[in-house]
């Protein structure tokens, strides 16, 4: 009989484990498969809600295995310094747990430590949502060179799979997969009891949020991509976002006050 192989799935916030908490599921629920849940980033930080509790709640607390990095300094040597824990973090972790492929989403700094350290161990990176363009960001910078650390790509669209390719990634390591955060949507039912303050919605809590707001102002990635599910008119404030692939639903505005006054009228 085959062992079951060894995943290992990185996640560093909410918004991250919203996304891919459908693929965590199908992993940990497959005999086939050992799933390890390398928590980080955000999910330790008591002040946006320590989320690293709602994924016990939503029961995979058997496969955690934590790599504390979060700090509550932002500016760019707090986030340098972070990553530099959390790649000493990751290399411990690895070394401890024995993965025959890991799994990283996105863009996100706090998760870009995982592919580093996974490196010198010879370790198959899967990328999830490569090839996407964020021009105001240093996240594009993290996504591209999160592609040249992987061995395998999930991108959402055609386009974004032809940028992979363009940066030299042989075609058939390339599978357009769609949005994976898109598939909770199609089962998710909105209820709607009011409005209370809490520090983390939660995945479900957030969509939720999605189905019963008029719009949604801001420059998350998540007017781009969830936001037209729900027929959301979406704000998009400054550039963050420029370069990315957009629906009609949204309107793209400068950072002052005027731009944003008119994009919402």
């Amino acid at each position: 009989m085959t062992a079951p192989r060894r995943i290992g799935i990185v996640t560093s916030a909410r918004s991250d484990f919203g996304l891919i908490q459908g693929l965590i599921r199908a992993a940990d629920a497959d005999p086939a498969l050992t799933l390890t849940l390398f928590v980080t980033g955000m999910h330790h930080s008591k002040k946006h809600g320590h989320t690293r509790d709602e994924i016990c709640v939503q029961g995979f607390e058997h496969a955690i295995v934590d790599v504390p990095s979060f700090r509550e300094d932002d500016k760019a040597g707090g986030i340098a310094r972070m990553m530099s824990d959390a790649i000493a973090g990751f290399a411990s972790a690895l070394e401890t747990h024995n993965i025959d492929i890991l799994v990283i989403l996105g863009d996100r700094y706090d998760a870009f430590p995982a592919a580093l350290a996974a490196l010198p161990f010879n370790i198959p990176i899967a990328h999830i949502s490569g090839g996407e363009r964020t021009e105001g960001a240093i996240d594009e910078a993290i996504r591209h060179s999160l592609t040249k650390l992987a061995h395998l790509h999930f991108p959402s669209t055609q386009d974004y799979a032809r940028r992979i390719r363009q940066l030299g990634e042989e075609a058939w390591r390339v599978v357009v997969s769609g949005q994976p955060g898109l598939d909770a949507i199609h089962a998710f039912a909105p209820v709607d009891d009011g409005c209370v303050y809490v520090e983390s919605l939660g995945h479900d809590g957030y969509l939720n949020a999605l189905a019963n707001v008029d719009c949604m102002v801001g420059n998350s990635s998540s007017g781009i991509i969830e936001a037209a599910s729900f027929k959301l008119p979406v704000v998009n404030i400054g550039q963050r976002q420029l370069g990315r692939s957009s629906g009609r639903n949204v309107i793209h505005c400068t950072n002052s006050e005027n731009d944003i006054r008119t994009a919402w009228q």
